[in-house]
């Protein structure tokens, strides 16, 4: 049996931990931002206004996230980059 654990099932990294590593415009902000039971969407806003943002775009594993996507639970995401608009004009 510790075969299996050795070629890494089992191993907590493997799983969801109830964080979320967060980036935006692809630096990094919080390696382990914990998400509850929260939708990605109620994260989103969440972090979204603790910086100021208005307008972004929201991606993980490199694919556009859409709004359908923002109902699902914020811990079946490891990681997301959110990459804020340009307003000017």
């Amino acid at each position: 049996m510790s075969d299996v654990f050795q070629a890494g099932n089992g191993v907590p990294a493997n799983f969801s931990d109830g964080t979320l590593k967060v980036s935006f415009n692809g630096s990094e902000y919080n390696r382990r931002y914990p998400v509850g039971s929260n939708t990605l969407g109620q994260v989103v806003s969440s972090l979204m206004s603790l910086k100021g943002i208005k307008t972004a775009s929201v991606y993980s594993a490199g694919r556009k996230l859409t709004t359908d996507d923002s109902a699902k639970p914020a811990s079946s995401f490891s990681e997301i980059d959110i990459v804020v608009k340009d307003s000017r004009g």
